[in-house]
Order: structure tokens, then sequence, then C-alpha cells
């Protein structure tokens, strides 16, 4: 599950507009914060698991459809480091993994010294 960007925020204690603003100054241009298209990903890939009858082999079909899908979800899953201190001497960043079914957001602190 991706967290929303409201939610995302509240754990690093920013606000919504903080971490917006300093996502848009990490992230490649024009990428959006990617919590809808992650949920989109997940939503298409249980359509096509539910929809294989039970006892069925899956056809090479949908499991290039899933393959694809998979791949584009971990594409919007990479790590974007964040700035989160406004002192230039000790300018912490943090890089911000999206949250995934598989277990908790992980976040490191990394000192960045001038």
């Amino acid at each position: 599950m991706a967290y929303p960007q409201s939610v995302a925020a509240a754990s690093l204690g920013m606000s919504t507009a903080t971490l917006s603003k300093r996502w848009r100054e990490a992230a490649r241009k024009g990428r959006k914060w990617p919590s809808r298209s992650i949920k989109s990903k997940d939503q298409q890939i249980y359509t096509i698991l539910k929809n294989i009858p039970k006892g069925t082999v899956v056809s090479d079909d949908d499991t290039v459809r899933m393959r694809r899908l998979i791949k584009e979800r971990q594409d919007k899953m990479e790590p974007v480091m964040i700035r989160v201190g406004v002192n230039s001497h000790n300018n912490l960043s943090i890089p911000v993994h999206r949250q995934d079914k598989m277990g908790p957001v992980s976040a490191t602190t990394k000192i960045n010294k001038s």
C-alpha cells in the first residue's frame, strides 16, 4: 500500500506543503507522488489474478501483462532523497521509500556534511 502524501508528511514530521516542495526539488522532472499510480497497478494485478479460474494455468498473455505491471510498480517505488534540514552545515536527507504491502516504510537518515 502506498501512503498518500499527507500521511507520509505526518510520519516524517513535516507539513504536506513542505514535503511536496521537497519532493519537487528531489524527484525527476514531472514525477508525481506515486501513491495513486501504485494503487492502480495493484488493482490491475489483483483483477488479473482474480479472473484466473481455479485449477487452471496462467496464460502467457496474463503472465506478460503481470510482469509489465510489476515492473512499472517497482519503477514507481524507486526511493527519492529529500532534504529535511534547512541548515546548510548539517543538511539531513531521508530516502523516502513508498509503503509496500510486504512491509513498513523504511527511512534512514543520512547526514550530509559540507
